[in-house]
């Protein structure tokens, strides 16, 4: 079997998004919108770089239904979606 890309999963004591449809899954526990951007299209990655996420970042998951998470998928894919980044500091 394969995991769509987008899916959100638990190893151990790590969460993981696979960033491309890949063989397997394990603990498998949401969706989310692609954070790799081969195109660097969008206000999301105002420096060209093809990433969303950068090390440290505190990411902040909520539910939504199967066919929203598909619309922002679209949209972040045809550089439409805005993600709402906030600035904070990491304190644990």
């Amino acid at each position: 079997t394969f995991t769509p890309n987008g899916t959100v999963g638990i190893g151990g004591n790590y969460m993981c998004i696979y960033t491309m449809e890949s063989p397997g899954g394990y603990q498998l526990v949401g969706r989310t919108v692609p954070i790799w951007d081969k195109l660097s299209l969008g206000e999301h990655s105002p420096d060209a770089k093809p990433w969303l996420l950068s090390p440290f970042d505190q990411i902040e998951f909520y539910p939504v239904t199967e066919e929203e998470v598909d619309a922002f998928s679209e949209e972040m894919n045809a550089g439409k979606f805005k993600v709402d980044i906030v600035e904070s500091v990491f304190d644990h």
